[in-house]
């Protein structure tokens, strides 16, 4: 249960910096999903789960998690474009993504 809170905090982070990596805000999340996934680890030595949820980590966020220098990383605005390009729409242009990011604003939230 654990496992899965932590996992579903440190997704907050990860699509805030997909969608906006040249944020002021953004070595803050990263700093976020270091913690996260250092609880993750932590958790992972009796949970598969957690290890699980670690691999989809590592696999969405590990050039930057790994990087000597992540925080220059963050400056660069194609940084997830790879990640980016699953959630692109029919017509390529990823406005789909970019209005599912920005739903809470539209309501509010």
């Amino acid at each position: 249960c654990l496992s899965y809170f932590l996992f579903q905090a440190g997704l907050i982070p990860i699509i805030f910096l997909i969608t906006v990596p040249t944020s002021p805000s953004a070595p803050s999340w990263l700093e976020d999903l270091r913690i996260t996934k250092n609880l993750l680890s932590f958790v992972a030595v009796s949970n598969r789960l957690a290890e699980r949820c670690l691999d989809i980590i590592d696999r969405m966020c590990a050039p930057l998690l790994n990087a000597s220098e992540p925080e220059a990383m963050l400056q660069d605005p194609n940084l997830f474009s790879d990640v980016q390009s699953m959630f692109v729409g029919e017509q390529g242009d990823g406005s789909e993504f970019m209005d599912w990011t920005n739903f809470g604003l539209q309501w509010g939230v």
